[in-house]
């Protein structure tokens, strides 16, 4: 969305209202921040102008937050500050970077989702290193006493770890481990995202590898736009992902990068840290998977939209030339735009849940009894449960790996 486009949406929104904007398939969409349809539909009625969108959006969460402050019931006061975190997460919906509100409306939305994490015990802030970084994720486990399978989620361009929620919820309940990253440039981890990022993955790797309770031999990279770019890149050069998928993965080279839209390359400036437009697309163009794509050796599945801009419709085919080495497996959406998120809850994520489970199936691994059902990340339990040996399967306060 370009500034262009920004005074459209305002002039539309002043002209008819938010409400009359949105159609199911927007909603749809909305509803990836955590606000659920029947919450959204009465605000969105209220709207009339960018400015109102945050300041209307931004009161909700401010609300949310008071009362998980007030409330005296734990998951009560969990499911506040999730909402609260959905609120401040669709208050920066249209907000580019540059924008003074976006980095506190971000700050505020990792916060809440921060609280919500220690009051439901969902997941478990953890902090990797690797060289002068401080990789920041955020590690779910279903069962923390028990070895589980694991799945490395890569937010996509300006996006971060607290913002895919949605797209960790099927394959923890399912019964595997997530772990959500924040790349140098992104969210908490500071610094710029150097053309090396993937080195830093492995180092990731190798660290949440020491985990009592993660299963090594299953290890399963995933992303989303450039979070797909780092997991194949990933998978080229490290042979401990076992498999690999990548929703909207860019393929874009050469003339592609002139059809980009022009606003993501404020996204890109934002992570690259750079001054100038000009050192932005030089960093940029340099993203090409181009080489590194008949790398790769373990199961990939490649998901596209047919009305995508920005990973271009001919990706697909041009990584079944250049995929030669991996089983390949593709999807195709036919009304489906970047990131599939049209279709990324009802359709998209079911699919990749299956096609990752029948993989699962066939890897060569130990087999761990389980003793514990997964949980369910729609519902917010009081605790986890007690070790069986009385030792935590985490790293200790003390331990570098541990926030």
């Amino acid at each position: 969305m370009s500034r262009g486009s920004q005074t459209l949406i305002d002039t539309a929104f002043r002209l008819i209202g938010a409400g009359r904007i949105f159609r199911p398939r927007h909603i749809r969409q909305l509803a990836l921040t955590g606000v659920d349809a029947e919450t959204m539909t009465p605000v969105l009625k209220t709207i009339r102008s960018l400015n109102e969108w945050s300041r209307n959006w931004t009161f909700h969460g401010d609300d949310h937050l008071k009362s998980a402050l007030t409330c005296q019931t734990p998951s009560r006061r969990a499911e506040h500050f999730r909402s609260a975190s959905a609120m401040y997460y669709m208050a920066g919906l249209f907000q580019l970077p540059g924008h003074p509100l976006r980095p506190q409306l971000t700050e505020k939305m990792v916060s809440a989702y921060q609280a919500f994490g220690r009051e439901s015990r969902m997941f478990h802030p953890v902090v990797f290193h690797s060289g002068e970084f401080r990789i920041h994720g955020n590690l779910y486990h279903p069962a923390p006493h028990e070895q589980r399978p694991v799945v490395i989620m890569i937010p996509p361009l300006g996006s971060v770890k607290e913002q895919i929620h949605f797209q960790v919820a099927p394959f923890y309940n399912a019964g595997s481990a997530c772990l959500t990253l924040d790349l140098p440039g992104v969210g908490e981890t500071k610094g710029s995202m150097p053309l090396d990022t993937h080195r830093i993955i492995s180092d990731v790797i190798t660290q949440l590898l020491e985990f009592k309770n993660i299963e090594p031999h299953t290890l399963t990279m995933m992303g989303l736009s450039l979070g797909a770019y780092w997991t194949m890149k990933t998978a080229a050069v490290d042979e401990r992902v076992r498999m690999a998928i990548g929703i909207s993965t860019p393929a874009v080279s050469g003339k592609h990068w002139e059809r980009i839209p022009a606003h993501y390359w404020g996204y890109f400036q934002e992570v690259f840290k750079t001054q100038t437009l000009e050192e932005t697309k030089h960093i940029a163009t340099q993203l090409c998977l181009y080489g590194v794509m008949d790398r790769i050796t373990c199961p990939v599945l490649l998901i596209h939209g047919k009305r995508d801009r920005v990973s271009q419709p001919d990706a697909m085919s041009l990584f079944l030339e250049h995929t030669r080495r991996a089983p390949l497996s593709t999807r195709t959406y036919d009304k489906c735009a970047h990131c599939c998120l049209d279709e990324l809850e009802r359709q998209v994520l079911p699919s990749c849940l299956t096609w990752y489970t029948e993989q699962l199936n066939m890897v060569s691994r130990p087999r761990t009894p389980r003793t514990t059902r997964p949980g369910n990340l729609s519902l917010i339990p009081s605790g986890s449960p007690p070790s069986p040996t009385g030792h935590s399967p985490y790293p200790s306060p003390d331990s570098p790996t541990f926030a």
